[in-house]
């Protein structure tokens, strides 16, 4: 097979994924990320300082969202699946920039594995088709380890001052991009960078301290490791259960490949650390340290991986490189041995697999699955009638808005619980000012029980029955 022809499939199982960009927002999975997504956009676009004091529905207390703000010009020019779209060119640009670093770690004989075993990941097509920011993460750090890896073949220090920019423009989509610092370092010390080791730690800590500091201005006191970190959870790490997230035989590939990622990390991390003990392997250091500062993140908030697989997005690159350094070890051993195999079939299988997948189940995702949530009674129609509505009748903010009628279960506090509500702010074009459904604050929208308690507002949305219907408030 052609080289040229072998680059060109690492891209195939994308098209397989187009599907998903015709399901309405927010999709049925993690039905909650996408709605943080959106509603994050969309604050960025009406308030662009000012978004930075408030927080919206279901927001994150870790991240300045890179992500969402790189999504709003889409999202500005008419486009609902603009997170998607962002999302989609980041994973392209992730599998192009690890079949690049990829050549330079190994060779063009198996260079083309890495990044069709990157698709091979169910984690990984859920990343290319969703609002969320890990595609985008898995692309921006990759790209500091492969500057990074330039910059030590070369000497030349403007892949080192980029890979440092990257790292520091990285940390502004999630803080915890910041451990591919250690990766980073481990690469640079390995080569005798030392005085570059020390500047990567302070970029790092600057970056961080950065983020930090603007998120002080939202007006919260939680973080992810008072909810899910290790002080509070760490007899999670001593219960099989929580490395293996199987939990009956039947699930489908997505779970089984969830249960099976870190119990594979660690043994890739073990194997990675015992061959850079005996050999000082380059690449065992690369793979090992890229799996530790993915686990890292994973350990220090046990009770969150427990609830969000998404966690493991750092392990899937170096998965990847671990598993064609495996393939290219066994084809060498077979061609030594006189057996004439080459990778050609291994591609095609890779191919295949990846594509039917994603076509057969990240695909049929959203357009198959009804929405996680209980109560929905819309069709997408009336959703997008009701949100022109609104867009007409010059509705800016959700506390302009009362929501009488059918439309939660009393128990219902997350946005993500009622996704027929949330639906309609965001095919409304609507900017809502709180993080939960319930609040009481007055800078969100209403629940009322009938038109007649619809007061102090400008439009009173009604559930009858599953008819949605939208009036000027009394």
């Amino acid at each position: 097979m052609a080289s040229d022809a072998r680059q060109i499939l690492k891209y195939v199982p994308a098209v397989f994924l187009v599907p998903m960009f015709w399901s309405p927002i927010p999709s049925s999975h993690h039905t909650a990320r996408e709605i943080a997504g959106y509603f994050q956009s969309r604050a960025f676009l009406t308030d662009p300082l000012q978004s930075f004091y408030y927080l919206t529905p279901l927001e994150s207390f870790s991240a300045l969202h890179l992500h969402s703000l790189v999504s709003a010009p889409l999202l500005a020019a008419g486009s609902y699946q603009a997170g998607r779209i962002v999302s989609f060119i980041a994973a392209l640009c992730a599998v192009a920039l690890v079949g690049a670093f990829s050549r330079d770690l190994f060779d063009s004989r198996v260079a083309v594995l890495t990044p069709l075993f990157l698709w091979m990941h169910p984690l990984f097509q859920r990343f290319a088709t969703h609002w969320w920011p890990e595609s985008l993460s898995i692309f921006l750090t990759c790209a500091v380890l492969f500057l990074t890896y330039r910059y030590t073949r070369t000497s030349n220090r403007t892949f080192y001052y980029t890979a440092a920019a990257v790292l520091a423009v990285s940390v502004t989509n999630h803080q915890w991009e910041a451990s591919i610092a250690l990766p980073m370092c481990a690469l640079l010390w390995y080569h005798g960078y030392k005085k570059e080791v020390i500047q990567t730690g302070l970029v790092t800590g600057a970056s961080v301290g950065m983020v930090t500091a603007i998120k002080s201005l939202q007006p919260t006191s939680g973080s992810l490791f008072a909810t899910y970190g290790i002080l509070d959870y760490w007899p999670m790490l001593f219960d099989p259960a929580w490395y293996f997230r199987l939990r009956k035989l039947s699930e489908d590939p997505f779970s089984i490949a969830m249960s099976v990622t870190l119990p594979l990390a660690l043994c890739v991390l073990a194997w990675s650390m015992y061959e850079y003990l005996v050999a000082q392997s380059e690449r065992s250091l690369i793979i090992g340290s890229w799996i530790f500062s993915g686990i890292i993140i994973i350990a220090l908030l046990p009770r969150g991986f427990k609830y969000h697989y998404y966690y493991a997005w750092t392990l899937l690159v170096p998965l990847a490189f671990a598993a064609t350094l495996a393939v290219r070890r066994g084809l060498d051993t077979l061609n030594s041995r006189d057996y004439a195999i080459n990778s050609n079939h291994l591609v095609i299988v890779l191919v295949l697999s990846a594509s039917l997948y994603g076509f057969g189940f990240e695909s049929g995702l959203g357009l198959t699955t009804a929405p996680s949530e209980p109560y929905s009674v819309e069709t997408q129609s009336q959703v997008q009638n009701a949100g022109n509505e609104l867009e007409q009748m010059n509705i800016k903010y959700g506390s302009q808005i009362a929501f009488a009628g059918g439309w939660k279960d009393k128990d219902a506090i997350k946005y993500h619980e009622v996704v027929t509500l949330s639906r309609v702010l965001i095919y409304g074009d609507v900017t809502v000012r709180e993080r939960d459904l319930i609040q009481g604050d007055g800078v969100g929208p209403r629940i009322v029980e009938d038109h007649q308690h619809a007061t102090d507002c400008q439009a009173v949305i009604f559930n009858s029955d599953g008819h949605i219907s939208v009036s000027q408030c009394e």
